[in-house]
């Protein structure tokens, strides 16, 4: 029994519950990674998984060893990747997780810079809008754009992302200019289905401060920020939409923001997300640090 490939094999079952999950982490078969543990088991002479048909859950023996054995696994895997340093450039596979519209905006020059620099790691990116188990699913970094969320993830804060309510001069010459949240009621409002209640508009004051929300009746949705974009840019309505997206058209005079108490939207927190900060790669590493740097003057936290 390899005493090392066992422990490992532990520490992922106790992190992830599971013994697929441990799997999908390691790249072995479930098989194997049952075998492993319980020959360790076997060898110590304690059960360190209590096992069931529903849910794995850890000892308090196995607490114990988790506790020690996590960070000496980590402490193990950074000496490994610093000798390897030593003899290669940053190589092996990573795997990044994005929203569809954020990637295609942001994220696709994040990947060319860090290709130019890190010409050896292999990068897949999976540009999505529904949820990603980064475990599950083997992602090692995600990008994500949302309120902070109670979870076993690690986040790495790279700043916020503002929203705000636009029209196009058109649709405003046309139904008038919206004076505050009252008179949306009266003006076609577009809503990005996207997002987690597009019937509700969320405002805050000029200093950033508490948030309040005002409920809507899209006429129109739907399922993208940059479809959202496209239907403002046809005089259709108004809508709230991250700033990226329209960051050209106010620019040029396409869009226009509209004022007074529906000028300040609210925002999101842009972080990065992944599983577990002391076993990451250091190709891992490498790019979390590459994507603080390259977002650092586009979304300031």
């Amino acid at each position: 029994m390899d005493r090392i490939e066992a422990v490992r094999a532990f520490v992922a079952v106790a992190e992830t519950e599971s013994f697929t999950a441990a799997a999908v982490r390691l790249g072995r078969s479930k098989a194997t990674v049952s075998k492993q543990v319980s020959q360790l088991e076997a060898r110590l002479g304690v059960r360190l998984l209590q096992r069931s048909t529903r849910r794995v859950s850890v000892t308090d023996t196995g607490r114990h060893l988790l506790e020690r054995a996590g960070a000496l696994l980590g402490e193990l895997a950074a000496l490994e990747e610093s000798v390897l340093q030593d003899h290669r450039s940053l190589g092996g596979s990573l795997k990044i997780s994005a929203t569809v519209t954020f990637g295609e905006h942001e994220v696709l020059g994040l990947v060319a810079a860090f290709h130019r620099a890190h010409p050896a790691v292999m990068l897949s990116l999976d540009l999505t809008d529904r949820f990603v188990d980064l475990v599950g699913e083997g992602v090692d970094v995600a990008i994500r754009i949302a309120a902070p969320e109670d979870s076993a993830l690690v986040r790495r804060r790279l700043g916020e992302v503002r929203i705000v309510t636009v029209a196009s001069p058109g649709y405003l010459e046309r139904a008038g200019w919206p004076r505050g949240t009252g008179d949306l009621a009266r003006h076609v409002c577009i809503g990005d289905s996207n997002v987690r209640n597009p019937g509700v508009w969320r405002f805050c004051d000029a200093t950033g401060g508490a948030t309040r929300a005002h409920a809507v009746n899209p006429v129109v949705r739907v399922n993208g920020a940059l479809a959202v974009r496209r239907l403002l840019l046809e005089d259709l309505g108004i809508a709230q939409v991250p700033e990226f997206v329209v960051a050209d058209d106010l620019a040029s005079g396409r869009l226009v923001r509209l004022g007074g108490e529906l000028e300040h939207g609210s925002s999101f927190e842009l972080a990065l997300v992944f599983a577990h900060a002391r076993h990451l790669a250091v190709r891992a590493r490498a790019f979390i640090n590459f994507a603080v740097d390259w977002f650092a003057d586009r979304y300031r936290a």
